[in-house]
């Protein structure tokens, strides 16, 4: 059985639907075929997100928890204003926050509907950050509840693919929160582990692959996480407040709903709009450029190939380095820099540049001699790095054999 993030890669279970245009627009919702379920916990809050929650088609009911007075009479304003007939109110424990509303005050409604939607309310108190979740925030609602139309789409979206069981918004990506580009386990693989062995499920978790989505906002089939509805799960199996900021059920519980829905024999994937998906496009391409711009500085990569291959070539180079005490570059382009960059990060630099005769523009490089091939007079100890673009290598080490040099190794870096 294989992961389920490569079979979400290999699969490519991303899907970009349309937030303004229904895609099948004799689709229907039927009446308990669908519920949104929704936390919210913060006062100041509440409106914002009902600007998402007026989203949602009549025909799916909206269930709404909340612990506290102050909130849940905002909420009631809200329900009035936008005359709302289908949203109700369930009290709830605070212990637990959204995990504990989704899996026991949410439980016993969620199993009477074919399709759900679960979404919580977040807030950011660290002025450092608080751009950056709200970023995150937006991400989570839009690609949940962007728009009707957006709603009825994911709804054609789960029809026409019958195995897929379960949904996520894409992990956050921002100036200072990029966790879709680390290992989000944190220090939960262990429980999340042992979870998936309680609720005896057949899955593929690996600790070197990352879980697929980090919370708990989500569309699914029921029949995906049944395994995971169907524990009579209390309030007591939640740690009181304030809660830990990671090493907890909660935090397993996140992370295992992929895995749950593999082993009711469904695909997990992400959704978006087309319009957040834009947005997407273009700050990963603004974050990449910088990133091998500074990649290519101050290591020597500046292509995807030199990052998959970066560990071998620098092993290879070091490996050289323990042969020979002086080393010299050939050539002074792209290849030559790309070295000179590499021996950088490992602490080295080369006695010299060689170019072939005629081809000096300078008479050094980074404060390193550049010599045409006629001047070099090489040490006893020493090694060639052949850094040229490979049409020219049979060229250089023809010259090189010409030169009669004693005792020196050709390093090929191309």
């Amino acid at each position: 059985m294989r992961n389920v993030s490569d079979i979400k890669r290999d699969k490519n279970l991303n899907f970009i639907l349309s937030n303004k245009y229904i895609n099948n627009i004799n689709d229907t919702i039927a009446q308990k075929e669908m519920a949104v379920f929704i936390h919210m916990h913060y006062e100041d809050t509440v409106k914002y997100y009902f600007k998402y929650i007026i989203n949602i088609p009549e025909p799916i009911d909206i269930y709404i928890t909340v612990s506290n007075k102050a909130t849940k009479a905002k909420i009631f304003e809200c329900i009035k204003e936008y005359r709302m007939k289908n949203c109700f109110l369930i009290d709830k424990n605070n212990r637990g926050r959204d995990i504990s509303a989704l899996l026991v005050a949410c439980r016993n409604k969620i199993l009477e509907y074919q399709y759900i939607c679960f979404a919580h309310d977040k807030k950011e108190k660290s002025d450092y950050t608080k751009t950056d979740t709200q970023f995150w925030i937006e991400g989570l609602w839009e690609n949940t509840m962007g728009s009707t139309e957006y709603i009825y789409n994911i709804k054609e979206l789960f029809v026409n693919n019958k195995k897929l069981g379960i949904i996520f918004p894409p992990n956050p990506l921002s100036d200072q929160i990029s966790l879709s580009m680390v290992n989000t386990w944190f220090k939960n693989f262990d429980l999340t582990r042992k979870l998936a062995e309680e609720l005896g499920l057949v899955c593929n978790i690996s600790e070197d692959k990352p879980p697929i989505a980090l919370g708990t906002v989500f569309w699914c089939r029921v029949a995906a996480l049944r395994k995971l509805f169907i524990k009579e799960w209390d309030y007591e199996d939640f740690p009181d407040e304030p809660l830990p900021h990671d090493g907890t059920i909660s935090h397993a519980i996140e992370r295992i709903l992929a895995y749950v829905a593999q082993d009711a024999g469904y695909l997990a994937g992400i959704t978006m709009t087309d319009t957040y998906a834009g947005k997407q496009f273009e700050y990963r391409n603004m974050i990449l450029a910088e990133a091998f711009n500074c990649l290519s500085n101050n290591t020597g990569i500046s292509s995807v190939s030199d990052l998959f291959h970066y560990d071998e070539k620098r092993k290879k180079m070091e490996s050289f380095f323990e042969l020979y005490s002086n080393i010299y570059i050939y050539g002074t382009g792209f290849f030559g820099i790309r070295s000179f960059r590499m021996m950088e990060t490992l602490g080295k630099r080369p006695k010299a540049f060689i170019v072939s005769d005629g081809e000096r523009t300078a008479v050094e490089l980074n404060e390193i001699p550049i010599l045409e091939i006629s001047e070099v007079k090489l040490d006893k100890d020493y090694g060639i790095i052949l850094a040229v673009s490979p049409k020219y290598v049979e060229e250089i080490k023809r010259l090189l054999a010409k030169k009669k040099f004693d005792n020196f190794t050709v390093y090929i870096d191309n």
